[in-house]
C-alpha cells in the first residue's frame, strides 16, 4: 500500500496488461474504476527516488524528490515528497495524466490529503501542498473535465469533488459519537439524537458516507469489522447481524454518496487484511445478507420506479425518540410527494408493536424492505404491522428489535 514506484503497476496484481484489461471490462459491465493514490508520502523502505538524480550532500540526503528538513520532509508512513520543487510537481502531475490516458480509470481517491496541505502531524500549513492540489485539480478540470476526484479526509474543499467524511461513521473528541460508535454500544444505550445529526447534511453528494472501510476494519489500525464489535464472543449472533443489516440501511439511505466496503454484503466479521481474503463461498451462510444489501442498493439506484428520493439529498428528522430507541426520517423530492421514502429504525432490543405513528399525509405506504425479513436472515422473524386501512396518515407500526423498515407510496393508487 505505500507505494515506492508510482509508475510501476504491482506485478502481483497483473501489472500493466492486466490492469488494462480490468478497466476494459469493468467497463463493459457498467462499472467505474477509480484508484487509490496515495502522493502524500511514499514508502520508508527502497524508496529508489532517494538521491535518484544524484544530487544530495551525502549518504542521508533525499536529493530533489524530497524535503531535506525533517519537519516537512516526513510523515508517520514514509517521506514526504518536496511539492516545491516544479519537477516534483510535474512528476506527480504526470503521474495522473498516465493513470488516465494509459489505463483510462474514471477517477482518483486521494490518500491523506491533509497531509499534503500541512505537516507535523497537521500542526503547520504547506502552501508548497496547496501549490500542488492547485495544479492538479485545474488540470483534471481543464483536460480530463469528465474525470472524478475525491479525497480522503478534505471535506469541503472544493478543488475535490468530494470527500470521505469521518463524522458519519465516527466523530467526538474519543470517538464516542456517530453512527458506529452508536450501533456498537450495549443494547439500549444508542444515541438516536446523535445519528439523527449525522443523517442531516448540507454537504449533499460531496460528502462519502460509510458505515466500513479499509481503515475502520483494518488489523493495521487495530480496528474490527461491526460484527466484531458488537459481539466478540458471537459476530454471527442475531444481534450482530441486525445492527450490521442497520448499518447498510443508514449507509444507504442517508444523504450522500454511500461507500460499502468489500466484505460488508457477505458479513465478513474478519478485520481487514491481506493474509486474510475474503470467503467468495461464503454465500451459503450470508445469501441473506447479500439479498438484503441488492435490495438496498436497487432503491438507492430507484431501479423500480419507486425511492427517487434516496437519488436526492433532501431529508427530515420525523421522530426522535430516546425512551424507545426509535428514530424515523424522510427522504423526499420536493413538489413531488409521491416520490417520498420513510425510514423507521428501532435500535431498542425490545419490540415495537402496534405504536400509533404519524406518516406525513394519508397515502398507500408500502412497506419496501423490513430488515427483519425472514429472507435476510433464516432466524429473521418478519414483524411488521398488517394494515387494514390506507386512509389515514396515522397507522400502527410494529418492528422486531434492532431492525428497519422502509416505506413508499404505491404508484397511483389513493386512499
Amino acid at each position: 500500500y505505500n507505494p515506492t514506484d508510482p509508475y510501476s503497476i504491482e506485478r502481483a496484481y497483473g501489472g500493466p496488461d492486466a490492469l488494462r484489461e480490468f478497466v476494459r471490462e469493468a467497463h463493459r459491465r457498467g462499472i467505474a474504476v477509480h484508484v487509490d493514490v496515495v502522493h502524500n508520502h511514499y514508502d520508508n523502505v527502497d524508496v529508489h527516488l532517494k538521491q535518484f538524480d544524484g544530487y544530495g550532500g551525502g549518504d542521508n540526503s533525499n536529493g530533489i524528490y524530497f524535503y531535506e528538513d525533517e519537519e516537512r520532509g516526513m510523515t508517520p508512513w514514509g517521506p514526504r515528497p518536496d511539492f516545491g520543487r516544479p519537477e516534483v510537481r510535474a512528476y506527480i502531475a504526470d503521474n495522473i495524466r498516465m493513470l488516465f490516458d494509459e489505463y483510462r480509470v474514471d477517477g482518483l481517491r486521494w490518500d491523506s490529503v491533509v497531509n499534503i496541505l500541512r505537516y507535523d502531524e497537521g500542526a503547520f500549513d504547506n502552501p508548497d501542498g496547496e501549490k500542488l492540489v492547485d495544479e492538479i485539480s485545474e488540470m483534471i478540470r481543464e483536460e480530463y473535465p469528465s474525470k472524478i476526484s475525491i479525497a480522503e479526509d478534505a471535506v469541503g474543499d472544493e478543488r475535490f469533488d468530494g470527500s470521505w467524511e469521518y463524522g458519519f461513521h465516527h466523530a467526538g473528541p474519543d470517538g464516542e459519537l456517530g453512527v458506529v460508535p452508536q450501533l456498537v454500544r450495549a443494547p439500549g444505550d444508542t444515541d438516536v439524537s446523535d445519528i439523527a445529526a449525522r443523517l442531516q447534511t448540507d454537504l449533499g453528494f460531496t460528502r462519502v458516507i460509510y458505515t466500513e472501510n479499509h481503515d475502520e476494519t483494518g488489523r493495521l489500525n487495530d480496528k474490527r469489522r461491526i460484527l466484531t464489535d458488537v459481539d466478540e464472543d458471537d459476530p454471527q449472533s442475531p444481534t450482530a447481524r441486525r445492527k450490521h443489516a442497520l448499518a447498510g440501511v443508514l449507509t444507504l439511505t442517508a444523504p450522500g454518496v454511500p461507500l460499502v466496503f468489500m466484505g460488508q454484503e457477505l458479513r465478513e466479521d474478519q478485520e481487514f487484511h491481506d493474509s486474510n481474503p475474503l470467503d467468495w463461498d461464503s454465500d451459503a451462510v450470508s445469501d441473506g445478507s447479500i439479498k438484503l444489501f441488492r435490495d438496498l442498493i436497487r432503491l438507492r439506484r430507484n431501479l423500480d420506479g419507486q425511492s427517487a428520493a434516496l437519488q436526492d439529498t433532501k431529508i427530515r428528522i420525523l421522530k426522535e425518540d430516546p425512551d424507545k430507541q426509535f428514530l424515523a426520517y424522510r427522504r423526499y423530492l420536493p413538489g413531488r410527494p409521491e416520490d417520498d421514502i420513510v425510514v423507521l429504525i428501532n435500535f431498542s432490543p425490545d419490540p415495537i408493536e402496534e405504536m400509533p405513528f404519524v406518516f406525513p399525509r394519508a397515502a398507500k405506504w408500502t412497506l419496501l424492505v423490513n430488515t427483519d425479513d425472514p429472507q435476510y436472515g433464516e432466524d429473521f422473524t418478519g414483524q411488521a404491522a398488517e394494515w387494514s386501512r390506507f386512509d389515514s396518515n396515522k397507522l400502527p407500526v410494529t418492528m422486531a428489535p434492532f431492525s428497519a423498515q422502509i416505506f413508499g407510496v404505491s404508484k397511483g393508487l389513493r386512499p
